[in-house]
């Protein structure tokens, strides 16, 4: 008789989980998807766009820490009598802004919440479904059998060496100055 396979599908943070218990699935079966904190921080030096000292920065913006901002979006202007010029300070990327500092007149600006999809990678029934942990429990059917490498090519990536089983997700540090 045959060996049935048992894998676990996890997500790293809340999601959605698609499939219920009983379920047949094959490989490329979307499971469960998540969203995930864009570890891309770019920083602006907003004192320098805008030509404004540190602490008068904040006078100068038209968004403001958590605001969410598209690329290219007007993040502040500074207008010159004298010179009659204007300034503009836009967004470099789509995302949320973390952190204006009035201090040293920057800004960093984190990327939009990445979209993570959990693909079935076996063919088979869904054996459990735990709700609080969003975690799927998948069994396989009949001889079928996985390696890495059949997981890596169905989700289009490279396999890990069998070391490296479990994957660590750590939050980026950010520092207030």
């Amino acid at each position: 008789m045959p060996e049935t396979i048992t894998k676990t599908r996890r997500l790293p943070t809340r999601g959605e989980v698609y499939v219920s218990e009983g379920d047949m699935v094959q490989p490329e079966t979307v499971i469960a998807r998540a969203t995930v904190p864009n570890p891309d921080l770019v920083e602006l030096k907003l004192f320098s766009l805008l030509k404004v000292d540190p602490e008068f920065v904040k006078n100068y913006l038209t968004k403001h820490e958590g605001d969410t901002v598209t690329r290219d979006e007007v993040l502040g202007v500074s207008r010159s009598f004298f010179t009659r010029q204007t300034r503009v300070a836009r967004s470099p990327i789509d995302g949320r802004i973390e952190v204006i500092s009035s201090t040293t007149g920057r800004m960093i600006i984190r990327g939009s919440p990445l979209s993570m999809e959990v693909n079935a990678y076996i063919p088979g029934s869904v054996k459990d479904v735990i709700p609080g942990n969003d975690v799927v429990f998948l069994g396989s059917l009949g001889r079928q059998t996985i390696t890495g490498d059949h997981m890596a090519k169905w989700g289009k990536t490279i396999s890990m060496p069998s070391k490296l089983k479990k994957m660590r997700f750590t939050r980026t540090k950010l520092l207030r100055f």
